[in-house]
């Protein structure tokens, strides 16, 4: 059921900031995206974003969650509501219906323009697909969404990727990673693993013995010959907040089968830090190449993630010696006592990558992160300080986290995630750099 009307109201967008010069440096906030490049999204309720994508025409779509609803909003280039796209530019829907705590956590466009968001629905994993205007599309699954069998470990999905051949592919945790595809019409592709599913534990044998698993897919790539690239994290968890995780990549046929060319029978564990890493997006470049984004810790087992990272690898899972050092590239923010950490990525016509994430110091607020790279893994001194940007964009608030990315063939570059004081809760926030 939809609840656009009842909340479009209570809504406030409030820009926050000074307009800038007409031409500004790559780094700098856009003036031309809300006032001084930010927009926040305030209502009652908590809003959180989870994902982004750029649209056709400069408009950008945000992906998350209000209150208890998956929440949907479309952005003019100006970083105003699209007033043609659901209510004031927003859909708030209780995905199936259920009445069950919803969130979107993953966004892609088909090339017809229609949407899919990947998230859940209670403890059930969800893909749903709207219209280009924010309508479900009933053509899909049940009323526009399908749902995850009652009672399924599949966990809440994560991120959603469109094949080439059209079937939809989407990647959750729970027990193990797990890769569901569907045809266009949202029903299950039984000729992909078993009855449409396939799920496993990537983690290999516990280094330390004993244990229990962890791992989580974050992130999905379908490539042209239809093999899918997942990435995430694998490890274990010993107990007493000893945890041991290495950013994973993981490669499928279109059977579903582990592709056993890549890596270690179809999976990459790169042992990056003795701190542990994660991957949290992962890219395929024209060449096949692939880029993992992430983090990774300095600290013993159990530490948080200290550094933004940034590997490339070979089609074959190798590590690209042509990149970073070693195929890995390293970059601390915040120093000493701070954590840092790219959570979503997008690469651009000549070949660099720009990175948003989070910096989060040990004594102060927190802010957005954006990066960009050359295409063979150095930062670009002609962005931001040295390649980077990490300013508290909202002095006084307590809170802000940049969680996805999204670029536009003109720029700017959208950093989309969310801000929180305790009495506004977490809004929807918006920042656009040049590029």
């Amino acid at each position: 059921m939809q609840r656009t009307a009842a909340v479009a109201a209570a809504i406030t967008i409030i820009i926050i900031g000074t307009p800038g010069p007409a031409h500004a440096a790559p780094g700098a906030l856009d003036p031309a995206f809300g006032t001084g490049g930010i927009v926040v999204r305030d209502t009652p309720t908590d809003d959180k974003l989870n994902a982004l994508a750029a649209l056709p025409g400069g408009a950008t779509l945000a992906a998350g969650a209000q209150g208890p609803d998956t929440l949907l909003v479309r952005h003019l280039p100006d970083g105003t509501p699209d007033p043609a796209f659901g209510t004031g530019g927003s859909v708030v829907i209780d995905v199936g219906g259920l009445g069950l705590t919803d969130v979107g956590r993953g966004v892609a466009v088909q090339p017809d323009g229609r949407l899919l968001v990947a998230g859940s629905a209670g403890t059930r994993f969800a893909v749903s697909r709207f219209m280009a205007d924010g309508t479900p599309d009933t053509s899909f699954g049940t009323a526009g969404t399908t749902l995850a069998p009652a009672g399924s470990a599949y966990g809440s999905a994560s991120a959603v990727a469109v094949a080439p051949d059209g079937t939809v592919v989407v990647v959750s945790g729970g027990t193990g990673f797990t890769v569901a595809r569907f045809l266009a019409d949202g029903t299950p592709d039984t000729s992909f693993g078993t009855a449409g599913v396939v799920s496993g534990t990537v983690a290999g044998p516990s280094p330390n013995g004993g244990g229990s698993p962890i791992e989580g897919p974050s992130a999905v790539v379908v490539q042209p010959d239809g093999g899918i690239v997942v990435g995430g994290t694998s490890g274990w968890n010993y107990g007493r907040h000893l945890i041991a995780v290495e950013l994973t990549l993981v490669r499928y046929l279109p059977s579903g089968a582990r592709d056993p060319s890549f890596g270690n029978g179809g999976v990459v564990r790169p042992a990056l830090t003795p701190g542990g890493s994660s991957a949290h997006q992962v890219l395929l470049r024209p060449d096949g190449r692939i880029v993992a984004v992430g983090a990774a810790g300095s600290q013993p087992v159990g530490g948080l993630p200290d550094d933004v990272v940034v590997a490339q690898y070979l089609p074959d899972g190798t590590p690209d010696p042509a990149f970073g050092t070693g195929g890995v590239t390293y970059t601390d923010v915040t120093g000493a006592g701070g954590d840092d950490a790219g959570t979503d990525a997008a690469l651009l016509p000549d070949g660099s990558l720009v990175v948003g994430g989070y910096a989060l110091r040990d004594s102060g607020p927190s802010s957005f992160l954006a990066a960009r790279y050359t295409p063979t893994g150095t930062l670009d001194p002609s962005f931001g300080t040295g390649g980077v940007v990490a300013d508290v964009l909202l002095p006084g608030r307590i809170f802000e986290q940049g969680l996805a990315v999204a670029v536009h063939p003109s720029g700017p570059l959208v950093i989309g995630g969310k801000s929180y004081t305790p009495a506004t809760l977490y809004d929807l926030t918006l920042a656009a750099y040049q590029l």
